[in-house]
């Protein structure tokens, strides 16, 4: 009787050491199925990342495309509506890169780079060593050495204060090193998206933005910190390129047409996101808006336009005609035909907006100074730079 007792205890013991390896197991198989899901998941988002990488790439590649189309002699210029309903636009010129001087031999002994002899250059596309240095003369610091570029997290621009990812950020007012630099109004745009940005410190150009700060004050001046990308894509840094001020009354428009369908759905996801009390294209988004509002309200002004025959939205490529119809249409008429009512949510104005010419709005901006105190500031921060410099940019666009 001990024995069959003893042996019925054994029986049990192994039966529950089973069901404690078997609750062992499945612990340990799912485990396994959590990190293979943690694996696939990272597999995606990394996947994911890299096409979101290739897409902003493309995108940024067929902008500059659209925007800046050289013509025989090297001039820069961008495709825009002749007429936009309720006035005329105007067409932007844009000084291309300055090439650089071929190196040829010469019967007098001097190079292409040196003062004179030969005639190693042509002289209606490029530019001279002498004029190039003194348009650059902003690239360099006191010392004569390239600028460097700037990290835009901290211990770079983002040091100053404001949303780390903020075209325009916004400092709290008990930033010390903000303070100290005198509150300056800050926009930190990211250069692939813009193609008419001034090339470097000291020269004018055209952006897409200008905040609400730079809007309100006075001066309508701003500190502009421009993302440099090399051709191959890498990341070079951030540029500061000086004390700008917004040209009120000088912008221009892109046409909608002329851009990407990449390009559109884009900015359109963009916006969506961006449309909160908070984000940056709430501004905008409202502005359009009242800019329809007020288009339509006028309409009992005119003629009504001759209904078109296409519009944007439509799955197919327009004719010739049909697109030189819709460039000709006024605001209000092609607003409406995109569906645009009023009241209508943020979301839905955004999938409009970037049909439409006004929404593409470039401003001009004017150099007016460099700001020593904010660039010595900045690279003074341990940390603060990447390895490269001003003339890596420069260098890299030229080769």
């Amino acid at each position: 009787m001990a024995s069959r007792t003893r042996l019925e205890a054994r029986i049990n013991a192994l039966e529950e050491e089973g069901r404690a390896k078997d609750e062992q197991l499945k612990a340990q198989e799912a485990v396994i199925q959590g990190l293979l899901t943690t694996v696939e998941t990272l597999g995606a988002t990394v996947e994911k990342a890299a096409e979101q990488t290739r897409v902003l790439a493309e995108t940024g590649a067929a902008v500059a495309a659209v925007h800046f189309r050289e013509n025989a002699d090297g001039g820069g210029q961008h495709n825009v509506s002749t007429k936009s309903g309720d006035s005329v636009l105007h067409q932007v010129t844009v000084a291309p890169p300055p090439k650089r001087r071929k190196k040829t031999s010469s019967t007098s002994g001097s190079n292409s780079d040196g003062g004179g002899g030969g005639d190693g250059r042509d002289d209606e596309s490029e530019v001279s060593g002498e004029t190039m240095e003194a348009e650059r003369r902003f690239c360099k610091d006191p010392e004569g050495n390239s600028r460097k570029l700037l990290k835009r997290f901290k211990p770079g621009i983002g040091s100053m204060g404001g949303g780390l990812q903020n075209t325009h950020p916004k400092p709290r007012s008990d930033n010390p090193m903000w303070n100290e630099l005198g509150q300056p109004k800050m926009s930190a745009m990211n250069g692939t998206w813009q193609p008419y940005a001034p090339e470097h410190a000291g020269k004018d150009g055209y952006v897409d933005t200008i905040s609400d700060q730079c809007r309100e004050s006075e001066s309508k001046e701003f500190d502009l910190f421009m993302s440099r990308v090399s051709k191959k894509n890498k990341r070079l840094g951030w540029e500061y390129l000086g004390t700008y001020k917004w040209d009120e009354g000088a912008e221009e428009r892109v046409s909608a047409i002329s851009l990407p369908k990449k390009t559109k759905e884009v900015a359109m996801k963009g916006l969506i996101k961006s449309t909160s009390d908070t984000g940056w294209g709430k501004p905008s988004m409202t502005r359009l808006r009242q800019q329809l509002d007020d288009a339509i309200a006028k309409d009992d002004q005119f003629q009504p336009d001759e209904e078109p025959t296409w519009n944007p939205l439509e799955p197919r490529e327009p004719t010739e005609d049909e697109k030189q119809q819709w460039g000709g249409l006024r605001l209000s008429t092609r607003a409406r035909a995109l569906g645009y009512m009023q009241g209508m949510s943020h979301e839905a104005l955004a999938r409009i907006a970037v049909e439409i010419d006004e929404y593409h709005e470039l401003f001009k901006i004017k150099f007016t100074r460099y700001n020593e105190q904010i660039y010595s500031a900045l690279v003074g921060i341990a940390g603060a730079t990447t390895q490269y410099t001003v003339s890596d940019w420069l260098n890299d666009r030229l080769d």
